[in-house]
């Protein structure tokens, strides 16, 4: 009986709801498996030096997604590299303050090369890792290049008070210092 929810018709409508979420689920593993193997795909072809333009036009979302994510990371990378190479020769030099705001500053740019919304996450992601190691080895390049400064400054000035009788020019003053060095007196 049709109008009867606890009859024959109740549990086949039962047992189709079931079936039928039991394929969505299958079939929503099937394309997550995919999805992964395309965006692999595409970081794959990002490494083998194939071009952003290569990868888009065959049209694949999943694919360029991959290739996006993994070049915006790649970006994020190089620009870590070049800052702590710059970070031994010139940054160290810099206050702690201004420094953060010279990194501010780049990272906006490399932000501002990336368009894609995604990629643009996981480059802040990858931002929100590496600065805070620049940060920190600034602090300590500073502080070991300004230790410098302050002995080579001290040195220095010790150099300048610490002048010897031959260092003295002859004068007419109230100490006469003779022309020629005289050999101490000893008896």
């Amino acid at each position: 009986n049709v109008g009867d929810p606890t009859g024959a018709y109740a549990r086949q409508a039962d047992g189709l709801s079931k079936a039928l979420a039991g394929l969505g689920t299958a079939v929503a593993g099937v394309l997550d498996q995919k999805k992964d193997e395309m965006i692999t795909a595409g970081k794959t072809a990002y490494l083998s030096g194939v071009t952003e333009e290569e990868i888009r036009a065959k049209g694949e979302r999943y694919t360029t997604q991959g290739y996006l994510h993994l070049q915006a990371r790649d970006k994020v990378n190089n620009w870590f590299t070049n800052e702590a190479i710059a970070l031994e020769e010139s940054g160290k030099k810099l206050p702690p303050a201004e420094y953060q705001a010279l990194l501010g500053s780049k990272r906006k740019e490399v932000l501002d090369g990336i368009t894609d919304p995604n990629a643009r996450k996981v480059a802040v992601a990858a931002f929100e890792e590496l600065s805070p190691k620049l940060g920190q080895q600034q602090i300590v390049k500073h502080n070991e290049y300004n230790k410098v400064q302050k002995v080579q400054a001290f040195s220095t000035g010790l150099s300048g008070v610490a002048r010897t009788s031959s260092d003295v020019p002859a004068g007419d003053g109230p100490l006469k210092v003779p022309p020629v060095v005289v050999d101490p007196v000893t008896e």
